[in-house]
């Protein structure tokens, strides 16, 4: 981005005259003003580079609602991994799509055959990030399949709590003491 100069655009005789100055002088800055908005439209193209009102706007289109604790990062992951969905699912395509959403090395996929479970344990990444897996999953995999998403979350800490855990939907919370 260069800082337009347009008083270099006229001829010598108008650009002496102060009035063509001070206009040349404005129209730089609306210039400028118009040049940074075009940047931001162009990066506004692309979900790793947009800015927080065009996420929200596109969020809109799936009914995500972002909780103020979710990062821009982590929005920006959870559009991508919508808009990414394909169908059908080949393990090479689940551990590219894992590798995109969690990490290569940061979780592990375990399939029973025989009973119709596919279990995936994830061992790293965010707070919520098993739930968006979840939602990866159930509209990729066929309906008879059982899913199990683990992402055991451990808190040491030196209290006098020995033990406590709380059961969610998609994950099991648990802290325990540090011996």
């Amino acid at each position: 981005m260069y800082p337009p100069d347009l008083i270099t655009l006229l001829s010598d005789y108008f650009a002496e005259i102060v009035d063509f100055q001070a206009l040349m002088d404005t129209e730089d800055i609306e210039l400028s003003e118009f040049e940074k908005a075009m940047m931001q439209v162009q990066l506004n193209n692309y979900i790793q580079t947009m800015d927080t009102q065009m996420l929200t706007e596109h969020e809109a289109l799936f009914h995500i609602t972002a909780s103020p604790l979710d990062t821009l990062e982590y929005r920006r992951l959870r559009l991508l991994n919508l808009y990414n969905n394909v169908t059908p699912l080949t393990m090479i395509t689940l551990q590219m799509r894992l590798n995109e959403i969690v990490g290569a090395g940061n979780y592990k996929v375990e399939i029973d055959y025989a009973n119709c479970l596919m279990t995936v344990t994830i061992w790293n990444g965010m707070m919520g990030i098993a739930h968006e897996v979840a939602n990866f999953l159930i509209v990729s995999i066929p309906a008879h399949i059982v899913l199990n998403v683990i992402q055991p979350l451990e808190a040491l800490c030196k209290t006098d709590i020995i033990a406590a855990g709380g059961q969610g939907t998609m994950m099991i919370y648990t802290m325990t003491t540090e011996d």
